[in-house]
């Protein structure tokens, strides 16, 4: 096993299920067990990806829990209000939603690095497939929205998909633009 989390097609592997696995864990059970996990995934996708690629990620990751706060502060969004003191930081979204944020953008430097260079269809990829997991998050007592909201998301997730993919597509002649670290 060792051996294949250090081969390309091991991490893109890695990295897709682990992905999906830090979204149900957190989505189903936001708290200490979950965030450890989605921790140590984050820190596993840190390891492989190089200095500028963890710079580029982070504010990724700033960008959309910045979104995801903007629309919790104008009634947009909602969260239980049984989520534990400790997960909340008010203002802003819970803890479990950053981390998830991080762990997605690590995706953009693995599974989904197909995406890069193609604006167009990332935003498509955005604009359908994020909002359906907002929705799959909503039927499980995570978040709670208006039908609009999920608009708002489509078109935010649209644009940002696209921005990145639009970004990377413009470095994709360097190495750490394709490549992740091979150590």
């Amino acid at each position: 096993m060792h051996r294949i989390l250090l081969s390309q097609r091991g991490r893109i592997f890695f990295n897709a299920a682990g992905f999906q696995l830090c979204w149900f864990a957190c989505v189903v059970q936001p708290g200490p067990l979950s965030l450890t996990a989605v921790g140590a995934f984050i820190a596993v996708q840190a390891f492989w990806l190089s200095a500028a690629q963890r710079v580029k990620a982070l504010l990724f990751a700033l960008a959309g829990a910045g979104f995801d706060s903007l629309l919790l502060n104008t009634g947009w969004l909602n969260f239980p209000p049984a989520t534990p003191f400790w997960l909340t930081a008010d203002p802003l979204v819970p803890l479990w939603l950053m981390l998830l944020w991080l762990a997605f953008a690590s995706t953009l430097y693995l599974s989904l690095r197909w995406l890069a260079g193609k604006p167009l269809l990332a935003a498509v990829a955005g604009a359908l497939c994020a909002p359906f997991s907002y929705w799959a998050g909503s039927h499980m007592g995570a978040v709670s929205f208006t039908p609009t909201t999920l608009l708002l998301i489509a078109l935010y997730w649209a644009l940002a998909l696209a921005l990145m993919a639009g970004y990377r597509g413009s470095d994709e002649g360097s190495d750490e633009s394709t490549a992740v670290r091979t150590r």
